[in-house]
């Protein structure tokens, strides 16, 4: 299973819950170097050690295995290997966010700060920055397009799971994950003992408002 997704679009929670199913893979991003070393200190720099430490951890019982890729994930596996090596059949699960601008005022939050979870103390305090905030919904958008690319030219139909739904229900589309590859799963296996905190709060929906108040302009029209 690979979980294409960007940045800020509740993947992390998706992969908790997958792996708790024990029949979906264990994603994570494995092709991530710095965030796989707060887990394993001496992770490897070279992408086909990585990949077969994916392999090993991220396989469940049944054989399933699930990574968590970025579209500059792929760009990395692709130095050092190929989508086709790496998933020799995979079904691919789209997961992306409806609400664009607030997809950016998150990412830019989790960068400024370098919050990236709930249970992560800030590093610094951060002011609203329009730019800054642009400068994200633009990579944003360029990402989700590259995905949408790759899928149109491979004539590849992705199971696609938006971040809002994920957040109000996530098990119809654990459910549906397991029923593409033939499992089945129980819904009280996503009753997690630590779930992830959602850190959409009232600062996000501010700076989203004032962000759209500020940038506002029918006579721009964006070059991505």
């Amino acid at each position: 299973i690979v979980l294409a997704s960007e940045e800020r679009t509740g993947s992390e929670y998706l992969c908790q819950l997958m792996g708790a199913t024990g029949r979906l893979g264990r994603p994570s991003e494995y092709l991530n170097t710095y965030w796989m070393r707060r887990f394993i200190a001496d992770y490897p720099d070279q992408v086909g050690a990585q990949m077969a430490i994916a392999h090993r951890v991220g396989t469940t019982a049944n054989r399933c295995f699930a990574m968590k890729a970025h579209a500059v994930h792929i760009d990395r596996l692709l130095t050092g290997g190929s989508v086709r090596a790496a998933f020799p059949d995979p079904v691919f699960v789209r997961l992306h966010r409806r609400d664009l601008v607030a997809e950016a005022v998150s990412l830019y939050r989790a960068r400024a700060s370098n919050r990236y979870h709930a249970y992560v103390v800030a590093e610094r305090d951060i002011e609203f920055d329009g730019e800054a905030i642009g400068q994200a919904l633009i990579e944003l958008v360029r990402a989700k397009a590259r995905w949408s690319v790759y899928f149109a030219r491979n004539a590849i139909a992705p199971l696609t799971a938006a971040y809002e739904d994920l957040a109000a229900d996530p098990y119809p589309i654990v459910n549906e994950i397991a029923r593409r590859i033939g499992e089945a799963i129980d819904e009280r296996a996503l009753d997690l003992a630590s779930p992830l905190l959602i850190q959409n709060d009232d600062i996000s929906a501010a700076w989203k408002q004032r962000f759209i108040d500020e940038y506002r302009n029918l006579d721009v029209f964006d070059v991505v």
